[in-house]
């Protein structure tokens, strides 16, 4: 019983931290993108493959 209650406990971490980590990804793409175009520089936009997908 203690494995199973053991095995809930890591997959709650660990989804936790996939959460965490999609959401800084996320937010760190919408940061560079915003400076990138503030500063009018296309490398960070073209480096960017979301972006880039969406140009062509």
């Amino acid at each position: 019983m203690t494995n199973m209650m053991n095995n809930k406990t890591l997959y709650k971490i660990a989804f936790g931290l996939a959460l965490f980590t999609i959401v800084y990804n996320v937010a760190e793409d919408l940061i560079s993108t915003y400076l990138g175009f503030e500063d009018e520089s296309l490398a960070l936009l073209v480096s960017d493959p979301i972006v880039l997908s969406r140009l062509f």
